[in-house]
């Protein structure tokens, strides 16, 4: 099963500055629809609350896109990617307000979603019985030595090319493994 790390993030962040910097956080290039399309069936969201707004985010990067509510977001999958499985993740936010709408969920009704965790202390606050847990993976190669490498190349996104695999039609059919993976591309 293929899944992208940080599925949200290739839309572009609210702030010009942090847009700026893109290639310090950005995961991925294609839009939820293209990933799809490529073989991406689990998708990791993380999410801030803005209000009374739901924003993807990675970091301090916020995405210009806003969800009402998580059964709104909930919604998009279950009706246009009916196959798919969500992680969704709390980035930043009220933590009481996100338990809060989490806890409401009819789960029956949303079969896709695996987990709800809270990255302030990676706290799973829902876990579906059916699916694989993944928490994070290895930065194998990246260290601080990099760093001044990222005005040039950043060194997560070489991380990702040279990790990634090309994905074939026995990973998307193998449920048994789960290929998590940043900029999820057709090669």
């Amino acid at each position: 099963m293929i899944a992208s790390h940080n599925s949200y993030t290739y839309i572009p962040a609210t702030n010009s500055a942090i847009e700026a910097v893109s290639k310090l956080w950005r995961c991925q290039k294609e839009s939820i629809q293209t990933q799809y399309k490529l073989g991406v069936r689990y998708f990791d969201i993380r999410l801030c609350q803005e209000g009374d707004y739901w924003r993807p985010c990675h970091g301090m990067a916020e995405m210009q896109l806003v969800f009402t509510s998580l059964i709104t977001l909930l919604n998009q999958y279950k009706t246009r990617f009916k196959d798919s499985i969500l992680r969704l993740v709390l980035e930043k936010g009220d933590e009481s307000k996100f338990r809060s709408e989490i806890s409401k969920l009819d789960h029956g009704k949303y079969p896709n979603l695996v987990m709800a965790i809270i990255k302030n202390n990676w706290e799973i606050i829902y876990k579906s019985e059916n699916h694989p847990i993944i928490m994070d993976y290895s930065y194998e190669g990246w260290n601080l030595k990099n760093i001044g490498n990222i005005l040039f190349s950043s060194p997560i996104k070489n991380w990702a090319k040279k990790h990634n695999p090309t994905i074939t039609q026995d990973m998307i059919d193998d449920k048994s493994i789960v290929y998590f993976m940043d900029y999820v591309f057709n090669k």
